[in-house]
């Protein structure tokens, strides 16, 4: 965020869900296998968090029209940018789940949490995973409340979003069946603009939560934009700034989303894809260390440097000296 402006960090505190009220405090991620011969065993810490505080013609729903230099599209998974940008009737425009994956969930008071989790699991946020699914459990709102994740795969693809059957919950409160969603991500998009129109964020490149690491992308997505218009002198220059931001960006945002489906099915210990660590719990250590190496240790400032590079060289711009 700093390399963006430090006043979108700072904002950023103001309105974080801190986990917790001390503000010194930390707590990792673990994930723990919760079954079978390795039970117990944390094959990943996830790091620390502290408890911290030309135009583009908009048509509007409501008949209305509005015109702007560029339009940057951060809408989210069901992007009306993104149906833009590719088209709506191409392949890779709407959400999919082709791994079946649905998550059952709520909060409840922390003080209610405290009389039946182990105290062991409050020291740490516990992701618990084996082959019926994963627990996943965050503390909120400053510690008072817990939220509480259950994810896990549909067995066919006519289960996907049938979930719960409402004829099972007839005599439940409503409230029940809300507790229950169907989780999305996009398949590769062939690019993430179109002349003066670019998405970011899930609008571009949405992902399973099993990396953590959606709103990082976000993040790196708004400062590699913010690079090169730094040095735009004209509106006409924004198509190339977007087309540098595409280039720079695409290529790791999309091995992220890949990489979050793979971490899903390590999850429920489906390991096709990772045979070697279904015989090596090494190995599966392994392979959660490359995921969050890959995500954490980025040179983002060089990444911004490469934005600027791109854009430079479509334009014939000079910048700090050289092109």
């Amino acid at each position: 965020m700093d390399l963006i402006d430090t006043a979108i960090k700072q904002g950023y505190f103001r309105k974080a869900n801190s986990m917790l009220e001390d503000d010194n405090r930390k707590m990792a991620t673990h994930v723990i296998l919760a079954e079978g011969k390795d039970q117990g065993e944390v094959i990943a810490r996830l790091g620390w968090a502290k408890g911290r505080k030309t135009v583009a013609r908009l048509n509007l729903v409501t008949g209305s029209t509005a015109t702007a230099d560029c339009l940057i599209g951060a809408d989210g998974i069901h992007s009306a940018t993104r149906q833009y940008v590719l088209r709506r009737d191409h392949p890779d425009t709407l959400p999919v789940n082709h791994n079946r994956w649905y998550r059952v969930g709520g909060k409840l008071p922390m003080e209610e949490v405290e009389k039946t989790l182990s105290p062991l699991f409050l020291r740490f946020v516990p992701i618990l995973c084996g082959p019926n699914g994963r627990f996943n459990m965050t503390p909120i709102h400053y510690g008072k409340t817990m939220n509480i994740g259950f994810y896990t795969r549909a067995q066919s693809d006519g289960e996907v979003g049938t979930l719960p059957n409402p004829d099972d919950f007839v005599r439940y409160d409503l409230d029940g069946t809300k507790m229950v969603e169907v989780i999305h991500d996009h398949d590769a998009a062939p690019y993430f603009n179109k002349g003066r129109v670019v998405m970011m964020g899930d609008a571009a490149h949405s992902t399973y939560p099993f990396m953590d690491d959606g709103a990082g992308q976000a993040i790196e997505d708004g400062a590699v934009l913010h690079a090169p218009f730094a040095h735009v002198k004209h509106k006409s220059e924004i198509p190339a700034v977007f087309t540098a931001f595409d280039e720079v960006r695409r290529p790791r945002a999309l091995r992220v989303v890949e990489m979050a489906r793979n971490a899903g099915l390590m999850y429920p210990y489906d390991f096709e894809r990772f045979r070697c660590a279904s015989d090596s719990i090494e190995a599966l250590k392994d392979s959660w260390k490359k995921f969050a190496s890959f995500t954490n240790n980025a040179d983002l400032g060089t990444q911004n440097q490469m934005a600027i590079s791109v854009y430079q060289c479509i334009t014939g711009q000079q910048v700090n000296g050289v092109y």
